[in-house]
């Protein structure tokens, strides 16, 4: 599910989310009737978006440690420059709604653990909000 995610991982594939949570079901052995948020606070995973965005910072994290005499790391730099419309603006998106752009502007590594706490953080918020918009009385 997650092959390449940190290149395409920006964007959302509801595809996904509907197999991901059928895993779940399966795994917890639950009804296709129990609600997501329940599963998801059981089974402690993130939510296939975050998941997406974590393997991106961790593709960023390769890129800036590459060797300036590598054409990877050249392209990477171009697209960098570039930073419109591409892989380094939905990074740099990423980073600065986290508080991580220091790391982006840098072109230095993110703290990885970090990171993972932010958007285990934000998926907990997430799962809390979708909640509160629909208790049932």
């Amino acid at each position: 599910m997650n092959y390449s995610a940190g290149v395409w991982g920006f964007y959302e594939y509801n595809s996904l989310d509907v197999v991901q949570h059928k895993a779940m079901r399966f795994f917890l052995g639950i009804s296709k009737f129990t609600p997501i948020n329940a599963l998801y606070g059981d089974i402690g995973w993130l939510m296939p978006k975050y998941r997406r965005w974590l393997l991106m910072g961790r593709l960023w994290n390769r890129l800036v440690s590459l060797n300036d005499n590598q054409l990877t790391r050249a392209v990477f730099l171009q697209d960098v420059t570039i930073n419109t419309e591409n892989w380094s603006s939905d990074i740099q998106d990423i980073f600065t709604e986290f508080g991580l752009e220091h790391s982006f502007n840098t072109l230095s590594k993110v703290d990885l653990n970090l990171f993972k706490y932010k958007l285990y953080k934000r998926n907990a918020k997430t799962r809390k909000d979708t909640l509160m918009f629909k208790l049932k009385l």
